[in-house]
């Protein structure tokens, strides 16, 4: 199943989530194989947000892939440090797999 999380965006996926909320649900009651990750996510929390809330230890859900969909540079860079602080290892500029 794939997730697109994005304010904005339509990938075509099989799920889309608006904002942080909606995505974190779908998360929680949904695997995601592929999960595609804006940074800005209108007002209030980001894909950042979106990040430190899967891998906290009590949640700890891990996608196969993440695919930073963001065109903000400081956003993407936060996105990939927690990322590889994670076990993803990057596949170009916006994908990310566990290995």
């Amino acid at each position: 199943m794939e997730l697109l999380i994005d304010d904005v965006r339509d990938l075509g996926c099989d799920l889309i989530a608006r904002n942080y909320g909606a995505g974190i649900k779908v998360l929680l009651n949904m695997p995601i194989n592929f999960l595609y990750l804006d940074h800005d996510l209108g007002p209030g929390k980001t894909g950042y947000d979106v990040l430190n809330f899967i891998f906290r230890p009590d949640i700890q859900i891990f996608p196969k892939k993440i695919f930073l969909v963001t065109m903000n540079p400081v956003g993407r860079d936060n996105m990939k440090r927690a990322l590889e602080a994670n076990g993803y290892v990057a596949r170009g500029n916006q994908k990310f797999v566990r290995e």
